[in-house]
């Protein structure tokens, strides 16, 4: 039995196959955040999804709204809202954490403010208020509508840590998760 080699590609074909249907209907309705920081190296979180530290890339998002929140510790947290569009699928954004940027939003509207801090053992857990991500512990929200807010934590390897708060105007209201494995 005499063996014979493998055809090789012709030339201006690639050995990869062409990406399938569905595959090439995913890349087309996906999209990608590139976040910059100053200073580099800000934690980052898409719809409260860790993806590392600035710059980096975020790929593979779905079409519509996403919020963006970058936080290092001793700045101010950065939030952005991007709409990925059919038209516009990938955005840029810089964010500037020392509080010069013009981006920067408060996660929650709130017609009465007040201050909400949150803290976790350990630190660097996921803040979500009313179901939105807020940031990663230690975080604080400068301003909160008053009132009933429910507040989850969550941080991998660990139970998920839920509580109710109420907030009142005028005053900086303390959560604190001792969160268990």
């Amino acid at each position: 039995m005499s063996r014979q080699p493998a055809p090789r590609p012709s030339a201006g074909r690639s050995a990869t196959p062409a990406p399938t249907e569905t595959q090439a209907e995913a890349l087309a309705t996906s999209g990608r955040i590139l976040v910059r920081s100053t200073p580099a190296g800000a934690s980052v979180l898409v719809d409260g999804v860790p993806h590392g530290e600035t710059p980096v890339a975020v790929r593979g998002l779905t079409l519509g709204a996403h919020v963006i929140v970058v936080t290092m510790v001793g700045y101010p947290q950065w939030h952005q809202t991007a709409t990925l569009t059919e038209d516009r699928p990938s955005q840029s954004f810089e964010a500037s954490l020392d509080g010069a940027s013009a981006a920067v939003q408060a996660p929650l509207p709130a017609p009465a403010t007040t201050g909400l801090q949150f803290d976790s053992r350990p630190t660097g857990a996921q803040v979500f208020v009313d179901g939105a991500p807020v940031g990663v512990t230690p975080v604080l929200l400068p301003t909160i509508a008053t009132g009933a807010h429910t507040v989850r934590i969550e941080l991998a390897g660990y139970r998920s840590w839920s509580t109710s708060v109420s907030v009142t105007s005028g005053q900086r209201t303390r959560v604190a998760a001792s969160l268990e494995q």
